[in-house]
């Protein structure tokens, strides 16, 4: 087999526009033949070290598909729901179309005050953890740490709950994990590692524990945030270019004393213990909204809820905690043994908080959910007439959101206006990042601003300003997720 012939990640899924820069390619590569590197966009893609091997002069074996068997959108991937009945079927005690299986939801916050208030939205997710740490059932985590230079965060293995302390926090640009996860694959030493992780990178890491029983064993437990899309390194540069700092500690959502409700976060950043903040809710939550950085990989996923993780953690987006003005979490656990260490957390006051019903969690992010599953399967279509591979995806299930009266050529003329705004999009930020990286305040504010009106125009231009502001996307999301067509009864009492 030539090179030429030969497929790999970099072939198959980066051609095609389908990678959401995990890095678990690279972590998992036997010859280490891939590197994940930077694009002028802000994308971190796998790229050949180009090192030289026996059977080729990239390193490369023709005769594997490490790569190609991990990828979460790979050709070799079992779907989510497959990965979960395997993991969680005897542990779970229902299913919902929205959420996957699951064991029990809960709601709560943490009930230390000086916690709760340094936490950006109930603190539960890194109490979880240090809590592991402490009942030693973990000896170490993966998860993003924060730095005060770009690229902002990075992810590393980290051992105690000191460090844990200064990890904590939302990460909305891509982080990948291909450094601190190849010396668990490869490496010498027996932990019992518990890594935080995104949908695509949850469902890459069940791939790696079916190829690699170092993983398997070494892996104990994959804790899941809910994700409505991650973004290019470029979009922390368009945020930390508005606020006009460029060196710091970046906070995508902080709390403020004496703030109304817990909707109204702010982006922050903390330089020479001085805080630059700004509202989410104008130029930032406009930007994020329109998706102008988003990843190309995150435009046909399907999964919000994390569905392969053992428990998952989000924001609780519901009216009756409106008026907590730090916010409370939702969690969705499928793991038997994690889910008694939550309920021991409950029980010993180290948290304060109840059950809560599933539907309510799954209703917590309608939108997300409506947007991303609505429009995968006119992406899909799409796909499918520029490129010889398209990932696999749960059509059947996406289709669930759909109307009836939204027909399917409908829905590919709106795909059809999305791709031509994403591409759009891609040239402009690409084109704005000098300007927006430069030291000079003015100078990054006025790129940011120049930067969110040209995205405004073009949503415009293509016809998806009306759909993002819609006042009919609310009532759809709701009528979907209440629909019986994705509502499920309990497997199993």
């Amino acid at each position: 087999m030539t090179n030429q012939e030969h497929k790999n990640v970099i072939s198959t899924i980066v051609a095609g526009g389908f990678c959401s820069s995990c890095g678990l390619c690279a972590a998992s590569c036997p010859r280490n033949a891939l590197t994940m590197r930077e694009t002028d966009f802000g994308e971190m893609l796998p790229c050949l070290t180009h090192t030289a091997g026996p059977e080729d002069t990239c390193g490369c074996s023709s005769n594997c598909n490490s790569c190609l068997s991990i990828c979460p959108h790979g050709p070799f991937s079992q779907d989510e729901d497959q990965i979960a009945r395997n993991l969680f079927q005897n542990d779970a005690t229902g299913h919902l179309d929205s959420l996957g299986l699951y064991r029990a939801c809960y709601q709560g916050r943490v009930a230390d005050d000086k916690k709760y208030m340094q936490a950006p939205c109930g603190g539960l997710c890194t109490d979880l953890l240090s809590s592991l740490l402490e009942r030693n059932r973990i000896d170490s985590l993966v998860l993003p740490i924060p730095l005060k230079e770009r690229p902002w965060f990075e992810s590393r293995l980290i051992h105690t709950k000191e460090e844990l302390a200064q990890a904590g926090g939302s990460v909305y640009h891509c982080t990948p994990m291909d450094l601190s996860l190849r010396d668990i694959i490869f490496g010498k030493e027996e932990t019992r590692t518990a890594v935080v992780a995104l949908p695509c990178v949850a469902k890459a890491i069940r791939n790696l524990q079916l190829r690699f029983p170092t993983a398997k064993r070494r892996i104990k437990f994959v804790v899941g945030l809910v994700c409505g899309g991650l973004r290019a390194r470029s979009f922390a540069d368009f945020i930390t270019g508005f606020i006009g700092i460029k060196e710091g500690r970046l906070f995508y959502r902080r709390t403020l004393a004496g703030q109304k409700d817990s909707y109204h976060t702010r982006i922050e950043m903390l330089a020479k213990d001085k805080a630059h903040s700004r509202s989410w809710y104008g130029i930032p939550g406009h930007f994020w909204v329109y998706e102008a950085a988003s990843l190309s990989g995150c435009h046909y996923c399907d999964d919000i809820f994390c569905e392969t993780a053992d428990i998952v953690y989000m924001e609780a987006f519901l009216p009756e905690f409106l008026n907590d003005s730090r916010g409370r979490n939702l969690i969705i656990t499928r793991n038997k043994e994690l889910d008694d260490v939550v309920q021991d957390c409950f029980r010993s006051k180290r948290w304060q908080g109840d059950l809560i019903d599933p539907q309510r969690v799954a209703t917590s992010q309608y939108k997300p959910l409506y947007k991303r599953r609505s429009r995968v399967p006119a992406r899909i279509r799409l796909a499918r007439q520029n490129n010889d591979y398209v990932p696999q995806k749960r059509l059947d299930l996406c289709e669930k959101f759909i109307s009836p009266s939204f027909t399917s050529k409908a829905q590919d003329r709106q795909a059809k206006r999305e791709f031509k705004f994403f591409s759009s999009m891609r040239g402009k930020v690409t084109a704005s990042l000098k300007q927006l990286r430069s030291v000079n305040p003015r100078t990054s504010r006025r790129a940011a601003f120049l930067l969110w009106w040209s995205t405004l125009c073009c949503a415009a231009w293509y016809g998806v300003f009306e759909k993002v502001f819609s006042t009919n996307l609310n009532k759809k999301a709701e009528h979907a997720l209440n629909s019986p067509a994705t509502q499920n009864q309990p497997e199993h009492e």
